[in-house]
């Protein structure tokens, strides 16, 4: 029913837009009406709340524009460099993504980084801050999965064995010595991936992994996407929160978790104690109405409460891959990086920072673990804390890791200024106490 919902009100606000010049001028009579003074407070009130709610559904209803990195250039050595983004692999439920200076042919020492982005409500493009700040210094890929409601069902499903699957296949497509990033939800893969590499030694095994805000064990300092999710099984979310795509997508017939869900509990989760969190607000100020909402596969979504939040099936080491067994502490010679944020009400600290425990055989040196005071869980890959701390701080690490293996790189530029469209920017309204 939702997406027969969302077609039905999309049509409702098409219409209502071709009538909207007719009506303007009795609205602006009607809204001078319900704000005169003598008007009772109650009727004002009702008014505000009814035209709330209807731009509300508004926001929700609308497909807004396909959303796009928008990074054309950046600078190195001080210079303006073309940046061309292309599409280095292409599969029905994602794409590597390949974002190329033009440097007139001569070659760039610099780390191969490959960001994987979660598959959790929003595209790619959330992560614009993560790549703007990463591209002066770093060779940057990026894994960006499709909206689930845009693949056609012969396509067949993608759980989370797929998703693994995929990440394999586009680490050993980007080569040896990639330093890998997992952010939120794609933490858990990230190190799945890195274990089974290392397990097997991959001579395309990551050079280092980077895991920030992730549930790699959720029941370290138990936030609310972990209470709310423990007092439900798998068939209450399978019953309540999976919806069939219409006729209107290609993927009519295909069971998903709406995008708008997610983005939505995220953000409330990310806000604890506002009430005034509406969905004109969400998707106003965070996506700056660049629509990037996105459908998870039914199966993955699934698959991802079951094993992560509901079993803790990693960190109680009975993870599985195609029936390989999933083991972090096989992981011997790959760098790790974990960094949280001291009020992440998501992804609480040490959740993610347990991923050194389950890597107990890498060597010290090639370990190491941040805690950003003042961060949510949205600033530790954009805005401020971003473009100013951490992104030095991996930077400065990838180096590290690389010369621990006789690995060396061009000298890193000169630190960037700040970025105004940033996403802490946009959501900052929003996350104000």
């Amino acid at each position: 029913m939702l997406y027969q919902w969302h077609d039905s009100v999309s049509q409702s606000v098409q219409m209502s837009m071709l009538a909207a010049a007719n009506t303007m001028w009795f609205s602006g009579k009607l809204m001078s009406l319900f704000q005169h003074a003598a008007t009772p407070p109650a009727l004002k009130k009702m008014m505000n709340d009814t035209l709330s709610c209807a731009l509300s559904f508004n926001k929700l209803a609308q497909d807004q524009p396909e959303p796009s990195f928008g990074l054309s250039s950046t600078k190195i050595n001080g210079r303006p460099v073309v940046v061309c983004e292309e599409i280095l692999a292409d599969k029905p439920f994602g794409q590597l993504l390949h974002f190329k200076a033009d440097t007139g042919g001569q070659p760039r020492n610099v780390p191969k980084v490959l960001i994987v982005a979660p598959n959790s409500g929003y595209k790619a493009t959330i992560l614009r801050d993560t790549v703007r700040e990463l591209l002066p210094d770093s060779d940057v890929h990026v894994i960006q999965w499709k909206d689930a409601r845009d693949v056609p069902l012969k396509e067949g499903k993608f759980d989370l064995e797929d998703y693994i699957d995929y990440v394999q296949e586009f680490i050993h497509k980007v080569g040896p010595n990639t330093h890998m990033i997992g952010i939120s939800q794609s933490t858990v893969p990230v190190l799945a991936v890195s274990s089974l590499m290392a397990a097997r030694k991959d001579p395309d095994r990551p050079l280092s992994m980077t895991l920030m805000c992730g549930p790699i064990d959720p029941r370290i300092n138990e936030t609310e996407i972990s209470r709310q999710s423990r007092k439900h099984n798998i068939e209450w979310f399978r019953r309540h929160m999976i919806a069939g795509v219409s006729r209107s997508y290609a993927g009519h017939g295909r069971s998903v978790f709406p995008g708008f869900l997610q983005a939505m509990g995220g953000v409330m989760l990310a806000a604890p104690g506002q009430r005034q969190v509406t969905a004109e607000t969400i998707i106003g100020k965070i996506f700056g109405g660049q629509g990037e909402k996105i459908d998870a596969d039914a199966p993955f979504y699934l698959d991802t409460i079951q094993q992560v939040f509901l079993e803790h099936r990693l960190p109680r080491g009975v993870m599985t891959w195609r029936g390989e067994k999933i083991d972090p502490s096989q992981i011997r010679d790959i760098g790790l990086f974990t960094v949280e944020g001291t009020d992440d009400h998501i992804t609480a600290p040490g959740q993610t920072e347990i991923a050194h425990q389950l890597c107990h055989r890498i060597d010290p040196l090639l370990q190491r673990h941040h805690v950003q005071k003042g961060a949510g869980h949205y600033d530790l890959f954009s805005g401020k804390h971003w473009n100013h701390e951490i992104s030095n701080k991996f930077k400065d690490f990838t180096r590290k890791i690389a010369a621990h293996n006789g690995i060396t790189y061009d000298p890193p530029q000169a630190d960037t200024p700040a970025h105004n469209n940033s996403l802490k920017t946009a959501i900052k309204p929003l996350l104000a106490a």
